[in-house]
């Protein structure tokens, strides 16, 4: 971001704070604002006054701010003085773009991605993006942090129990990569709010999600917005002679190929009625059949398995950034004394309500 007037952004803000705190992302966190607050943090070292710190939350934006000018009886400017020199982007990126080349270089960090679910695969994917420098990250998901996440989501500090997780990871993104510009929402994906949220253009949305229906519904969002779209998903079942299976899907769905996440490689046929009935249920409607509590169907969740998938999604979508890959794939991992990776049909097995395949 470039200058920021605090006489224009005060009076809209609910509450602005100038002091001295270990860094704008640690205060943030503090804070808490909501996604509907506009936020200015400004933070001077002590110790030497040309060292600051500058961020704007706007509305669950956060954004580094290079310049600031305060307005009292004279114009006060504070322009942008790194005390560390940083890497050049020549060194910065010297080991990725002879993979990708300059004009891929360019398409990967040009892009917006929106992630669907942040929870352990999504905070996988959400990190990678970030690290190899995409420039506009969304990230939509209603659940706060449980301690149960602690061990399997990177970066989240003990104290962030309670929290949203998509604030949790937005802390941790933009305290490791200031200039990342950051949206993020609060609500399901099936919410009204989220639908909304979901319309923003995106050059790729990417799911991670328990939720069937909310996979469907972002399935056939995409299909309308003519986006691609990225699924992660990873199982771990206990056999019935208690060893255990290990696997997941990597899908990546182009726009006007043969098949949506529906039809390739989706849900048997035999759930679809389910299916459609809780993307059209409303938040307060009831729930078709008993509610299965999460171990019903699962023996647990491994980091390692979701860094895995995480890698293998993002890596099918730079391959097809960079033209190494063209059309939609879909790619099994399993885990066991020979892991193996399978590579699927990206056909739809039509009739398809979503894309229409027939």
């Amino acid at each position: 971001m470039g200058t920021i007037n605090l006489a224009d952004h005060e009076p809209r803000a609910d509450l602005l704070v100038l002091g001295m705190e270990s860094g704008c992302r640690a205060l943030l966190s503090h804070l808490q604002p909501l996604p509907s607050q506009n936020l200015v943090l400004l933070l001077i070292d002590p110790e030497n006054y040309e060292r600051w710190e500058c961020v704007l939350w706007d509305q669950g934006t956060i954004a580094s701010v290079d310049e600031v000018m305060i307005s009292t009886s004279g114009i006060l400017s504070l322009s942008s003085n790194e005390p560390n020199a940083r890497p050049s982007d020549t060194e910065k990126w010297s080991r990725l773009e002879p993979i990708v080349g300059s004009e891929g270089l360019a398409k990967i960090q040009g892009a917006t991605v929106t992630v669907v679910g942040v929870s352990r695969l999504g905070t996988e994917v959400a990190s990678l993006l970030s690290t190899l420098g995409v420039q506009r990250l969304r990230l939509i998901d209603n659940d706060v942090v449980e301690p149960q996440n602690l061990s399997g989501i990177r970066m989240l500090p003990v104290n962030s129990a309670g929290t949203p997780k998509v604030r949790a990871l937005a802390m941790q993104l933009q305290t490791l990569r200031p200039e990342l510009d950051l949206s993020i929402c609060d609500q399901s994906a099936l919410s009204p709010g989220g639908r909304d949220f979901l319309r923003h253009r995106s050059d790729l949305i990417v799911t991670c999600v328990d939720s069937m229906a909310a996979r469907q519904a972002v399935a056939r969002m995409t299909h309308d917005l003519i986006t691609p779209h990225l699924d992660v998903a990873s199982e771990i079942q206990r056999r019935r002679d208690g060893t255990l299976e290990m696997f997941g899907d990597a899908r990546l769905l182009q726009p006007g190929d043969d098949g949506c996440m529906l039809c390739v490689g989706g849900p048997e046929a035999n759930v679809r009625g389910d299916l459609w009935y809780e993307m059209g249920r409303p938040e307060s409607g009831l729930i078709r059949g008993p509610r299965r509590e999460w171990s019903d169907t699962r023996a647990g969740s491994s980091i390692l398995l979701n860094s895995m998938l995480a890698g293998m999604g993002v890596q099918m979508w730079i391959d097809a950034v960079t033209e190494q890959t063209r059309g939609s794939r879909w790619l099994r991992l399993n885990w066991s004394a020979t892991p193996e990776i399978i590579e699927g049909s990206s056909v739809g097995n039509g009739p398809c309500p979503i894309c229409g395949r027939d």
